[in-house]
């Protein structure tokens, strides 16, 4: 007996006067009723009676079902209501109150009928669903939706008639990421960051032994980060003043006085003279920013380069390393890639390794590792225009968050958050692959100004509409920017005509925007493009999925009640 069949023959019994009570030839007819009733089935009655927790129901073909309810609820004679079965053992039906869903619309029950589909909770809001996205729902539609959400249980049927629709392969990992850009939590550079945080983790495990860690270690600089050339050795100023600044080059030998051999004798003079005051002269201490860009000295704050220079020297043969320390301190010259393969070197041949495991999980260590691995993965402005250094930049953190999972199985850490992280990362990427099928959608980690802006540029255009020369092209670009905040630019352009939106997060980004605006429309005019642009204060909310992925075949919305038959 299919559910269709009791709601039609229900209202038809109704409208007719039927009696309620079935006649005794009816019995066999009422046992395969019950017979039918599985766990989770759905289906419509008239409550007729009610007592000690049991509920007699008048079903859609003159028949009636005793059944027991489930949990407290207050029922009324005569009510009718859809219930959903919670167990049957043959004899007993228990069922409860269905009070989810869109039953009030019963084109989805007669749709399930008519493609003989169990009327389920599951494949209700299949239905409902491919009728929001506009889907058909025949029998061979329905059926071919029912084989995709059979061979993925695990995944919301809601997110997979929406992937179907939009020609995205179902699979558990693209399905997380579909979530995440529903959500709004799909920024590649937070994925990225989210792994670097997690790194210590794969030190701080209790099962992993100081040996075991230190090969891991290798493991992860190996696949995060080449291998830096031999650095030049450090040039030290001959003349150093009080306030730490180098004096001038060649301040004592000028390129005059090297023309004159008369001006040797002096300049031999005044140079030993400064040589003697140099000596004199107390040691200028650096500042944090006096370091290079990179170097240990610049990326660690003065309290953890000490941390650390403590840390190395409870090694003997990391003291005794010139490379890392310079006459009994650590050499905060050295570059922090360069630092982390040196270190490498010197655990692997090591003979007492008792501290590895807190030296590599502490943050002096972890700081110097992330500012790496951030300098090989973020993108300078200037390099995004070249698709080639995009795409290998992407291949590239494909390969390696795919050789880490491997690495982190090996190890036993794949089940930690660790491997989640990598695996997060992966994923987008693939899923970006995906979209670019019929997108052009990118999001590119950015580093401005010489800073880790920790931004994702997203750029979006429909391929479809590429070659349609009359139609707007339209794209937008997301910025989490240290100085401007959030920065939403919206970009409509249809042939040479450009319109840009640009909606900024406070006030003082507004103004900042504001003040500069005639300068960007001269740029772009110069470039042949008739601009205009448009400033608002305030964040732009942006749907990725319903305002792009969708944007050429949107959403119906919810699904209303119609009456018309599912067949025809």
């Amino acid at each position: 007996m299919q559910i269709s069949d009791l709601v039609g023959q229900y209202n038809r019994n109704v409208s007719q006067g039927a009696s309620i009570a079935a006649p005794s030839t009816a019995v066999q007819q009422l046992a395969d009723t019950v017979s039918e009733l599985t766990a989770g089935q759905i289906f419509e009655g008239t409550v007729n009676e009610i007592k000690k927790g049991e509920v007699v129901l008048g079903l859609s073909n003159g028949q009636v079902l005793a059944a027991r309810i489930a949990g407290k609820i207050d029922l009324t004679q005569g009510q009718s209501m859809f219930f959903q079965v919670k167990s049957n053992n043959g004899t007993q039906v228990e069922i409860r109150p269905y009070l989810r869903g869109s039953l009030s619309n019963p084109t989805l029950l007669k749709a399930l009928d008519a493609a003989g589909i169990p009327a389920n909770e599951r494949m209700i809001k299949m239905v409902n669903t491919m009728m929001e996205e506009q889907m058909p729902i025949n029998k061979g539609s329905l059926w071919e939706m029912v084989k995709s959400t059979a061979s993925q249980p695990d995944i919301d049927v809601a997110t997979i008639v929406q992937m179907r629709k939009l020609g995205i392969e179902v699979t558990p990992e693209l399905a997380n990421q579909f979530e995440n850009y529903k959500q709004d939590q799909s920024a590649i550079t937070s994925q990225m960051e989210s792994f670097l945080n997690n790194l210590p983790e794969a030190f701080s495990g209790g099962n992993l032994t100081e040996a075991a860690a230190a090969q891991l270690n290798g493991k992860i600089l190996e696949t995060l980060l080449t291998a830096p050339a031999e650095e030049a050795p450090i040039q030290e100023e001959i003349l150093a003043t009080q306030n730490g600044e180098a004096a001038p080059e060649n301040t004592a030998v000028s390129k005059e006085a090297a023309g004159d051999v008369s001006n040797l004798p002096k300049a031999a003079e005044g140079a030993a003279e400064a040589l003697e005051l140099a000596e004199e002269l107390p040691e200028p201490i650096k500042r944090q920013e006096d370091y290079a860009p990179g170097t240990i000295g610049r990326t660690l704050a003065p309290n953890l380069a000490e941390r650390l220079e403590r840390q190395l020297s409870e090694f003997p043969a990391f003291a005794e390393n010139e490379k890392l320390f310079t006459e009994g301190k650590l050499n905060l010259e050295l570059s922090g890639k360069a630092f982390l393969f040196e270190l490498q070197k010197a655990l692997e041949n090591a003979d007492s390794q008792t501290s590895v495991k807190k030296l590599l999980s502490d943050k002096p260590y972890q700081t110097l590792l992330k500012q790496a691995v951030e300098s090989e993965w973020m993108m300078n402005p200037k390099d995004v225009a070249s698709g080639d250094k995009i795409k290998s930049l992407y291949q590239k953190l494909s390969h390696q968050m795919l050789r880490l999972e491997q690495v982190f199985e090996q190890a036993g850490m794949d089940k930690g958050q660790l491997a989640k992280a990598a695996s997060d990362v992966r994923g987008n990427i693939e899923f970006m692959n995906q979209i670019s099928q019929a997108y052009t959608y990118l999001q590119i980690p950015l580093k401005i100004n010489g800073q880790n802006a920790h931004s994702d540029l997203y750029v979006y255009t429909n391929k479809k509409k590429l070659a349609d020369k009359e139609g707007d092209l339209t794209a937008f670009l997301h910025l989490d920017l240290d100085n401007l905040g959030s920065t939403d630019v919206s970009v409509r352009m249809r042939g040479t005509k450009v319109h840009t939106d640009f909606f900024l997060a406070d006030d003082k980004s507004y103004k900042l925007v504001m003040d500069h605006m005639d300068l960007l429309e001269e740029r772009l005019r110069r470039k042949g493009y008739d601009c205009t642009v448009s400033v608002q204060s305030g964040q732009k909310k942006v749907d990725f999925v319903e305002d792009f992925l969708k944007k050429d075949q949107p959403s119906a919305g919810r699904v209303h009640r119609y009456s018309f038959d599912v067949r025809a």
